[in-house]
């Protein structure tokens, strides 16, 4: 009854969106799609023969989704608990902490889930000064953090950094048995705490960059590019035709450019690629509460007030070319 619904209304529910100049997000859509294909012998299939009276049977293709489809959400319900309960959470108390958002910042992380990827991995490193670790206070009581060292040292991209309260139990969680290891004793084996057997030695650098730096050395860099971030913010913030719309914590900014025609996307777009093509600074767009936006992001050790000052340059010429 429900795949008949869906299947009659989808397009009339489609043009109707389009119709009122809206769209319907690319995961959504993606939802409804995989759905109307889950199940159907024209969509693929694999076929099972049995060797021994050599019975035949096709098996289609399912959507493999968990937000639609109720036949495949239960089903990857059910065997992902079953895996986490026989071979992931060892026999012993797990504590759980649930980390929730108010709705719209649920829908904008639904979304774009890289966003809560940049607030894990940026905001952690904050407990480093003594000046913003307010910012994450009680985070020491959590059994475990996960982050990225990425950003804030300038390591390379595949550095995340997991911190387990019970080695035991990240032990029993990352351990894959195989009767060809060559098992040491008394000597720490990599392949016991990580999802990769191939990772390359991130801990390295990272060893190297923290040696390097020291605590005081972090939180310099960390209150520094706050600085720099909300320093430039404030700037932008004075020049006509530019609207501020999320103003620094750390260092995280967003601007758009106005147009006096309401073209203010366009606009944002614009501006944003006569600065980078000048050489002089490069900004990313991205969306928020549906509108074009330049993100602000500063997290580079080398970063200077002279560096804001030619940057503030380059978007006034900017303002003045486009």
């Amino acid at each position: 009854a429900l795949y008949s619904i869906v299947s009659q209304t989808y397009p009339q529910f489609l043009r109707a969106i389009e119709g009122s100049g809206g769209d319907l997000p690319g995961f959504v859509r993606q939802e409804f799609e995989d759905y109307l294909r889950c199940g159907l012998l024209e969509h693929g299939f694999l076929r099972v023969k049995c060797t021994g009276c050599l019975h035949e049977h096709l098996v289609a293709f399912s959507c493999k989704r968990r937000g639609f489809c109720p036949s495949c959400g239960a089903r990857r319900m059910v065997e992902s608990a079953a895996h986490r309960v026989d071979h992931v959470f060892p026999e012993a108390p797990v504590r759980q902490w649930v980390l929730t958002f108010p709705f719209p910042l649920r829908f904008l992380l639904a979304a774009q889930p890289g966003v809560l990827t940049e607030v894990l991995a940026i905001g952690l490193w904050v407990a480093s000064s003594k000046r913003l670790r307010h910012l994450v206070k009680g985070i020491e009581k959590a059994d475990s953090w996960a982050t990225d060292a990425h950003k804030w040292l300038n390591v390379p991209y595949d550095s995340g950094i997991a911190f387990v309260a019970d080695s035991e139990s990240h032990k029993t969680a990352m351990t894959i048995p195989a009767a060809y290891k060559v098992e040491v004793e008394n000597v720490r084996d990599q392949f016991e705490w990580g999802p990769e057997w191939s990772r390359r030695a991130r801990g390295i650098p990272i060893y190297a960059a923290l040696r390097t730096l020291g605590r005081k050395g972090v939180a310099d860099i960390i209150e520094r590019c706050t600085d720099l971030t909300s320093e430039m913010v404030t700037l932008l913030g004075a020049l006509p035709g530019v609207e501020v719309l999320t103003t620094p914590v750390i260092n995280q900014g967003l601007v758009r450019f106005l147009d006096p025609d309401g073209r203010h996307d366009e606009r944002t777009d614009e501006i944003i690629g006569h600065i980078n093509a000048s050489g002089e600074a490069w900004f990313g767009a991205t969306v928020w509460n549906g509108m074009r936006v330049m993100r602000i992001s500063i997290c580079n050790h080398r970063t200077t007030e002279h560096d804001i000052e030619r940057t503030i340059a380059a978007i006034k010429q900017a303002l003045r070319a486009v």
